[in-house]
């Protein structure tokens, strides 16, 4: 299956936080994407870790009117990440976060391929593309 690569500067920043673990994410996905079987609107999202387990992150509308609690696993790359971004696979239209990346870190957060995204991996459309969106430092 051919693979493309699609960057996308989505304006995302880093929001420090007092302890490296409690770093997180925040930033404009500008387009409806899916985690898990939950589908949600673009908007502002917030990508937090949770303290007390370490390996649950929630990912929150800036509004609050979504949110979702996600436990993924982790990827290695073998190199350090060179940008903090957002992995997207795409089927036609269905997006689907995929990884979290840090700067500078080889190791990542995946989550894996939901039922969802199987069926409509498996209705005809045979182009996967990745779309990454990219999170840069505030200034």
């Amino acid at each position: 299956m051919n693979r493309y690569v699609l960057v996308v500067l989505a304006s995302l920043f880093i929001v420090a936080g007092a302890r490296a673990q409690s770093v997180g994410f925040e930033g404009n996905i500008p387009f409806d994407f899916v985690v898990g079987n939950t589908t949600l609107r673009a908007g502002q999202y917030t990508i937090t870790p949770i303290p007390m387990n370490g390996s649950t992150l929630l990912l929150r509308r800036s509004d609050s009117t979504q949110a979702i609690f996600i436990t993924p696993c982790l990827c290695a790359s073998g190199n350090d990440s060179h940008e903090t971004k957002l992995v997207f696979h795409v089927y036609g239209n269905h997006y689907f976060l995929w990884q979290i990346w840090r700067q500078g870190y080889d190791v990542g957060s995946q989550l894996p391929e939901s039922r969802r995204e199987m069926e409509i991996a498996h209705l005809g459309h045979p182009l996967k593309q990745e779309i990454v969106a990219s999170l840069a430092r505030p200034r």
